[in-house]
């Protein structure tokens, strides 16, 4: 839900949905989408398989668990990592400094 309200309610909002597999980041997108559908599905944008992408130009991502296919995002302002302890070392310490420019969360 956290992941909705900010990419509704924040203008220009990129939110990152990761985990230990594709399949659960996928998973946990599915849920995100779903409440999105029951709210009508406001300022829609674009939605694909793995992203959606709102009229206020933010973006809601879900991302493979793979450190060498997951750079080239920043100014994150929201990390969501499903099962935290459970993602490899290497997997936060790539993601961590996106996170630095934004002071996201």
């Amino acid at each position: 839900m956290l992941a909705l309200v900010e990419a509704v309610c924040t203008p220009g909002t990129k939110v990152l949905l990761l985990s230990r597999s594709h399949r659960q980041s996928t998973e946990l997108f599915r849920i995100v989408t779903g409440y999105f559908r029951r709210l009508k599905s406001p300022l829609l944008g674009r939605q694909t398989q793995h992203e959606l992408e709102l009229v206020n130009f933010s973006r809601v991502v879900c991302l493979p668990c793979r450190e060498d296919t997951i750079r080239g995002y920043s100014d994150i302002s929201l990390l969501v990592i499903d099962e935290a302890a459970r993602v490899p070392d290497d997997l936060y310490r790539a993601v961590r400094p996106m996170l630095a420019v934004s002071r996201g969360g």
